[in-house]
Order: C-alpha cells, then sequence, then structure tokens
C-alpha cells in the first residue's frame, strides 16, 4: 500500500517483484526444454551453457497448478483428480554433445512395462542401440553437465642414458574440463495409480498396445447383466459393447492398465521384417565366417564338378545367349554359383579387408569356366550390354577396392575369352562372335586413356595376356593396328601421328603423370614388345605401321 501510495505521489520507486504462472490442467507427457544456449553479448556470438543442472526422476507437479496451490478442489471446477494424479517419473532424455555451433545429438530412453518395474535404460545414438545404466551416478556423469576432473601423466617410461637403464615416472596432474555432453530435453510420463489385478485370459501372440482395462468400463455401467430389452436393444449397452471388444481383441494383462493384443497390419509388418533383415545383411555382410562359407562353397562346388570331367561340362550353345535368362537356361546347375561368385568377388569380396583370399577365389571360379563355355559367353555378353559398367570398373572406379575390381575383372575376362574364342572359331563364327566383339570394345577407350593413367595397369596387362594366350586375339590386334595406336598413346605429345602412323584417330595428347607420380606404363610396353616380336616372321616394317606411301601407290 506505501508503495502504491508513494507511486501515486509522483515518487519513483522500484520494486523486486516474482513473475508466476500456474498451470491448471496438464496432460500425461511432459516435455521440459533446458536452456542450455544463449546470446553472449561481449563475443556476439551463440554459446552454450555447459552448467551443472540436475533434476528429478520423479516429478510432483501438484504444487504448480492452481488448484495445488491453494491445497483444495472447489466444488464445480474441472480438476477432480487430486494430488496423486500429477505425479510423473522421468522416461527420457536427449543429450546435446558439443557447442552452439556445431554438435551431436542422442537419447537415453526408459524401457516402460506393464507393471512399472524393473525398467531398464537404453542408449539410443544414431542406429546404434545399448544398455544404459540410469544410476544416480550415471545421471551425474551422463547428463547433469558441470565439469569434471581428469588426470594426466603417470605414465612409465625407461631411459637408458649414460648406457644405465633406468625407469621413472611422469608426474600427476589433476585439471577441470566441462562436460560438453549434457541434458538437453527431458521426458516425463504420468505415474498411472495402482489398481488391484483381476483375472485375465492369456495373451495372444501380436504387440501390445497400452490401455485401459476393459473390465473397469463394464463395472461403471448400471446393469451388470446382460439380455436385451423389448425393442430389441442391449439391456446393458456398455458391458455388450466391453464383450464384444473383448472377443475381437482379446484382452490380456490384469489390472486398470492392462494390455490389448492388436494385430499388426501386414504392409507395417513386412516393413519391419524388411528393415530387419536389411540390418543384418550389411552387419554380417563382411564377417569373416561368411567369407569362408562362400569360399568353401565355391570351391567344393568346382572341386565336384572337375571330378565330373566329361559329363559335367556344358557346352558351347547352339543359341545365341543375349540375356542373363537365357544363360540360366542354357547354362546347367553351375551357371547360377558362377554368377553368384562373379558378383560377390565384384562387389564384396575386393571392397573388403579379405583380399588375400583373391587367389583362391580365381582358382575355384576358372574351374568352373572352363566346364561352362555358357557362363563364359555370358560374362563376355554382359560387358557388351553395359558398356558404361564396365568402363567404370575397369578405368573409371576410385573406391578403395577400385585395384582389386579391376584385377579381378581382369583376370574372369582373360579366361572368358580364352575359353570363347577357340569355340567359336571352331563353330565358324570367330569374325563375328562374341569374343571378337568384346576385344573391339577392349580397344575403343584407347584414344581417350590417357585420363586414365593413374589405373590404367589392369587394362594393359589384360591385353598383353590376350596376346600372348591367344594367337587369333593377336592377329586381330595386328589386324587393327594396334602397334601405331599404342606408339601414338606412349609418346603422348611427342608422337608423330598423322604423318608417320596413318589410321590413328585424332585424340586428346595431354600428358600423363604429375611432380609426384609417374604412369605405370610396364604393362603397355610389355604388349608392345609382344606385338613387335610376334612380327617377326612379316617382311618389312610396314606389317608394323602400315605406311601411308604405300596406300596411296595402291591408290
Amino acid at each position: 500500500a506505501a508503495a502504491f501510495a508513494a507511486a501515486a505521489a509522483g515518487k519513483e520507486i522500484s520494486l523486486k517483484t516474482t513473475r508466476r504462472v500456474s498451470l491448471r490442467q496438464l496432460g500425461d507427457h511432459l516435455m521440459v526444454h533446458l536452456n542450455r544456449f544463449e546470446f553472449d553479448y561481449d563475443s556476439m556470438q551463440q554459446a552454450k551453457l555447459n552448467d551443472h543442472f540436475s533434476f528429478p526422476r520423479h516429478l510432483n507437479m501438484w504444487p504448480y497448478t492452481v488448484h495445488g496451490r491453494t491445497d483444495s478442489v472447489a466444488a464445480g471446477t474441472d480438476d477432480v483428480l487430486g494430488a496423486e494424479a500429477y505425479q510423473y517419473e522421468l522416461v527420457g532424455v536427449v543429450i546435446h554433445m558439443g557447442t552452439a555451433v556445431g554438435g551431436h545429438y542422442y537419447s537415453y530412453i526408459r524401457e516402460r512395462d506393464e507393471a512399472g518395474a524393473g525398467s531398464r535404460w537404453f542408449e539410443f545414438n544414431d542406429s546404434l542401440v545399448s544398455p544404459w545404466e540410469g544410476s544416480d551416478a550415471a545421471f551425474e556423469r551422463d547428463c547433469f553437465g558441470g565439469v569434471e576432473t581428469y588426470t594426466t601423466g603417470g605414465t612409465k617410461h625407461m631411459s637408458y642414458a649414460g648406457g644405465v637403464a633406468r625407469q621413472y615416472t611422469t608426474p600427476v596432474y589433476k585439471s577441470e574440463r566441462a562436460r560438453v555432453a549434457n541434458a538437453f530435453c527431458l521426458f516425463y510420463e504420468r505415474v498411472k495409480p495402482k489398481a488391484a489385478p483381476v483375472a485375465a485370459p492369456a495373451p495372444a501372440a501380436s504387440l501390445p498396445v497400452a490401455a485401459p482395462a476393459l473390465s473397469t468400463f463394464a463395472s461403471t455401467g448400471s446393469e451388470s447383466g446382460s439380455g436385451s430389452t423389448s425393442d430389441g436393444l442391449p439391456a446393458n449397452p456398455r458391458a455388450a459393447f466391453v464383450a464384444e471388444m473383448q472377443a475381437v481383441l482379446g484382452a490380456a494383462g490384469s489390472g486398470p492398465h492392462k494390455q490389448l493384443r492388436l494385430p499388426v497390419p501386414a504392409e507395417l509388418a513386412n516393413a519391419i521384417r524388411a528393415e530387419n533383415f536389411e540390418f543384418w545383411r550389411l552387419r554380417t555382410i563382411y564377417e569373416l565366417e561368411y567369407f569362408d562359407f562362400m569360399l568353401a562353397l565355391v570351391q567344393g562346388i568346382a572341386a565336384d564338378v572337375a571330378a565330373g570331367g566329361e559329363a559335367a561340362r556344358v557346352a558351347y550353345p547352339a543359341e545365341e545367349v543375349t540375356t542373363t535368362d537365357a544363360a540360366m537356361r542354357l547354362g546347367g546347375f553351375t551357371m547360377p554359383v558362377i554368377r553368384l561368385a562373379v558378383a560377390f568377388m565384384l562387389n564384396t569380396l575386393t571392397d573388403s579387408t579379405q583380399k588375400a583370399t583373391i587367389p583362391a577365389w580365381l582358382a575355384a571360379v576358372r574351374t568352373l569356366l572352363q566346364a561352362n563355355a555358357v557362363a563364359s559367353v555370358w560374362l563376355l555378353q554382359r560387358q557388351l550390354q553395359d558398356v558404361n559398367e564396365f568402363v567404370r570398373q575397369l578405368l573409371a572406379d576410385r573406391s578403395a577396392g577400385g585395384d582389386s575390381m579391376r584385377t579381378v575383372l581382369a583376370a574372369l575376362l582373360e579366361e572368358a575369352v580364352c575359353i570363347t574364342w577357340p569355340l567359336e572359331a571352331a563353330a565358324g563364327a570367330a569374325s563375328r562372335g562374341v569374343a571378337r566383339r568384346f576385344v573391339q570394345l577392349l580397344l575403343a577407350p584407347l584414344p581417350t586413356l590417357n585420363v586414365h593413367w593413374r589405373r590404367f595397369g589392369p587394362y594393359f596387362g589384360l591385353l598383353r595376356s590376350l596376346a600372348t594366350t591367344v594367337p587369333d586375339v593377336r592377329a586381330a590386334m595386328l589386324e587393327d593396328g594396334l602397334v601405331g595406336k599404342l606408339v601414338d598413346f606412349a609418346l603422348c605429345g611427342d608422337s608423330p601421328h598423322p604423318d608417320v602412323i596413318p589410321g590413328v584417330p585424332t585424340r586428346d595428347k595431354r600428358s600423363m603423370g604429375d611432380n609426384y607420380t609417374a604412369p605405370d606404363t610396364e604393362q603397355l610396353f610389355s604388349l608392345l614388345q609382344q606385338l613387335i616380336v610376334s612380327c617377326a616372321s612379316l617382311s618389312g616394317a610396314s606389317s608394323l605401321f602400315r605406311s601411308r606411301s604405300s596406300k596411296r601407290a595402291t591408290a
């Protein structure tokens, strides 16, 4: 009163006041947001507050409500629940780890069962879920923030000064640092009042959904009996509804908060099953046991095929194999095994830490390919149908397993050409067969190969192996003028093309290599040497370069 009188008299006064907010109604869940961030006007930047802040596991909200402040409930008000209805317990904590400009969020969530006893805490950190002790010490360490004390030093070392070995221990220092991982949001759930248990049928085998007991609704009706009135309506509609719900859903559990077992929709169940399957597949795909199993499977089938002799062989197909379905139909029982082995080697093995088993895999797959001509045709046809993927795998892939994949792919394709070319020649289809078309595809990227100078070693290695192993392939390379193209490619900007080496397409002659790395040209010059040596029986150098002057004279 004196303050208001002074204000009315025109005097300036200041009062220390407190602003309060009282709650009228509360829901079943509370989310409390902790103000961990503020704007620092000294640095003019957003800052995170890592100060110590403890919070209770059980929260009584009754003193903060309108009726709790008056400590009574007047007649006619909308709150007749009483103080026991405003008891909450902590069920979840969101943690922020980091600073105001960057960080990471994860959660601690309490498992809630029907009885509310024996609940466990779990840490949900991205895709990793692990148990969390949830004790008072764990909350202090992982949620409340503040500072922590840590020690440095105390390690033992050996000194050999003066030729004498001496052991000494570094001093121990204690320091403090802020706990940057602390609670950001708190989640509380209303504590349900407990009631005496009642008998109930056994639970059904489906997912539980918490709901009030049906018997609770039934007991509140005016009549507990059944039957119907003269107009055909149920004598006790509430009891009839409860009986129907119990028959349809199958109530389980006991107490006022028993569980109803609801059937899971098929679409949702299938999605959960598929997600779980994909999770376990990704988790176990690089396990050592899985690699051992796959290798043993392929090696066992390869051994059976080798022991079976001619009876286990699949001959060169009479019809053209243009699709995978045709190969699966004509390739016999080993075709699915070869297809699985090739996919596993290119997509999984070369991207793992088990690269030491690649020679064993190649030996087993070579045995299967040598006994199945259809599989060799399919492997080459597969590259012709997807040229972009073939070039990516052989030249452009920059992943960690790219080098291993290029080595495996080159070895498989070499074996397929060595098997297919003689068979197509015997069938009179060498000039138009899949092996000849594949070799032409293999030579096509040569004019632009300088951009892949870091990764073209396996490419030239494949060409050299084919030229060495299959004479017809070597003859086809010479017929295509590969010697001149290789000389032009190796000389880069110093190449005499087009005056000396006709027939070589125009290309970008940017130099290969950089200040730190030189291109691996060992396989390139080995291939060039192999082709030149193979021409020793031919007369003159014109067989190597096919000079333009001779062509003009002929014209």
